[in-house]
């Protein structure tokens, strides 16, 4: 029985895959999340929320978005 790879995936993969939705970053969080299972802990979803909440990024994430 062949187990399903696990993965973790940076922050800034993250990120990337949600300001350009057809770049190679969305392609590889696409495809992982349909081939492997995606690990992530407590403190990298944090990282993710304080990243897109960022002045910097408003243009992009609304606050009900994030």
């Amino acid at each position: 029985m062949m187990t399903e790879p696990r993965l973790v995936i940076d922050t800034n993969v993250y990120i990337s895959a949600f300001l350009k939705d057809t770049g190679n970053p969305a392609k590889l969080v696409i495809h992982a999340s349909r081939n492997a299972e995606i690990l992530f802990s407590s403190e990298t979803l944090d990282e993710l929320i304080d990243v897109i909440g960022r002045r910097k990024f408003a243009a992009y994430f609304s606050g009900d978005e994030i």
